[in-house]
């Protein structure tokens, strides 16, 4: 009878085909779930990947859906409807400071950010 070799002292499973380096009949190395990780992951502010206040766009949208879960209520209308972050100060850099956002739905996201307006003068200048 073989162990587990993550340490816990179980008796490791028999395994009932021959797959990935393992024959039928033979122990397998782990149970399924203890497997050892001599490389655990790394994440947050210890990964060799953080990039802090350098994060882009899309790096810090994640950081708050993970840090900041929305309410779903806007805070410029007050309606209950699907939000999204929307960052007050532009056209400054994005930043971790929960200050710098505000929950809004998507038309008054629009109107924050003068989407239209941009694009017409836009439109305008092309022709």
């Amino acid at each position: 009878m073989k162990l587990c070799e993550c340490g816990c002292g179980q008796p490791a499973p028999i395994a009932t085909r021959n797959r990935r380096g393992y024959t039928k009949g033979q122990p397998l190395r782990f149970i399924s779930g203890h497997n050892y990780n001599p490389f655990p992951v790394l994440r947050g502010e210890d990964s060799p990947h953080w990039l802090g206040d350098d994060a882009g766009y899309f790096g810090l949208h994640l950081w708050l859906k993970k840090h900041h879960p929305k309410t779903g209520i806007c805070a410029e209308c007050g309606e209950s409807k699907r939000t999204v972050w929307a960052f007050q100060r532009h056209p400054a850099r994005h930043t971790r400071d929960i200050a710098d956002y505000r929950e809004l739905c998507h038309r008054c996201h629009t109107r924050l950010d003068d989407i239209l307006a941009r694009a017409w003068v836009t439109r305008r200048s092309a022709s």
